[in-house]
């Protein structure tokens, strides 16, 4: 039983054999049995255990103690007619059990490593034989930093022939979109031409061979992100999100295709996600926040460029868009002291405003 349990029935068996041994011995020609529990002797094996490795067993002579005091207090000498005897101590089949099912958890728990090691050290070794063969790459690792780092001025969705300019009903709009980070994770530059077909094959095995890979799902959905296929980019990030409901870059770079789709609410939704994940990623805030500038939400929008200048204060960018946000609702006070600001801070497009 010890055997299959990992040894925790060995307790249990030790019990057994100090209850065997008091039974079947003679005091004084006396008859013995014996009635210590075992619940005690468990408690007085664990003590001691611990006490004579914290004390490198100097707690051994009063663990022999206990030993010994759990043994007398358990015994009964004497004739049984004139001596209280306790009924003979037969195998709980229920610490059997017990104990059964926890050496079988253990088994099946070393097993499971065992078998996750084997076969992480065979997909390395496939992985290897591919790359020497060039058809497959190392395993994908995305790397991904804890604080991303806010993105600079982008090119202009949109450039207008004037700063501004009137309407019929002569209220002033911005002429240009906000000047927003828009930047699609990773910033390396993805691959084109035959290229590309290499590496979604590479990927393409790579998925085939572990279903679960989320890293390579993310991966191949940048590619066709970068290759302007959206709808499998905008599946493949869903797929890396299934698998990790953690992956803030899966999140922002799938709001980024929805906003290229033009399917705003749906963006508000992954950017919303990306901020809960990542409170500090000042991004997040301003694409969220153009998003709402598009759909003319100026209020939200001002409380999401707000919420980006103060995490990263000092960025022209953010301020610049707060400014258009502020013009397009008629707030040209507060306009002029964020074109101010976007300006001293080395935002060109202020300046032409402020002009």
């Amino acid at each position: 039983l010890p055997l299959f349990t990992f040894g925790l029935y060995s307790l249990v068996g030790m019990y057994r054999f100090h209850a065997w041994k008091e039974e079947h011995s003679l005091y004084g020609g006396e008859a013995t049995s014996f009635g210590a529990g075992l619940g005690q002797y468990i408690k007085i094996c664990l003590l001691t255990w611990i006490l004579n490795c914290i004390t490198f067993s100097l707690f051994a002579p009063w663990s022999l103690c206990m030993l010994y005091r759990w043994q007398i207090d358990g015994l009964a000498v004497g004739d049984k007619d004139l001596v209280a005897h306790f009924p003979p101590v037969r195998t709980n089949w229920w610490a059997v059990l017990i104990t059964f099912l926890l050496g079988l958890l253990l088994f099946a728990a070393a097993g499971f490593f065992i078998l996750e090691e084997i076969k992480f050290h065979l997909q390395a070794f496939y992985q290897g034989s591919f790359q020497e063969t060039g058809v497959l790459k190392s395993k994908i690792v995305r790397k991904k930093p804890e604080t991303p780092q806010p993105s600079k001025v982008l090119e202009l969705a949109k450039k207008a022939q004037k700063p501004s300019q009137v309407t019929e009903t002569g209220k002033m709009k911005p002429a240009r979109e906000p000047a927003a980070p828009q930047k699609i994770h990773p910033e390396k530059p993805q691959p084109t031409g035959n290229a590309f077909e290499k590496e979604l094959q590479n990927l393409n095995l790579v998925i085939r061979e572990d279903a679960k890979n989320g890293d390579a799902f993310y991966n191949r959905a940048c590619l066709y992100a970068s290759n302007g296929d959206l709808n499998r980019a905008i599946q493949d990030y869903t797929e890396a999100i299934r698998i990790n409901p953690k992956n803030s870059d899966a999140y922002y770079n799938r709001g980024m295709v929805q906003v290229k789709m033009k399917k705003y609410d749906m963006a508000v939704q992954d950017f919303q996600q990306v901020i809960t994940l990542m409170p500090s990623f000042p991004d997040a805030f301003c694409n969220r926040a153009n998003v709402y500038y598009t759909l003319g939400k100026y209020d939200l929008a001002i409380e999401d460029y707000t919420s980006a200048l103060k995490i990263d204060p000092k960025d022209g960018d953010f301020h610049f868009n707060r400014g258009l946000a502020y013009l397009a609702s008629e707030q040209k006070d507060q306009a002029l002291s964020d074109f101010k600001q976007a300006s001293q801070l080395g935002q060109k497009n202020a300046e032409e405003y402020l002009k």
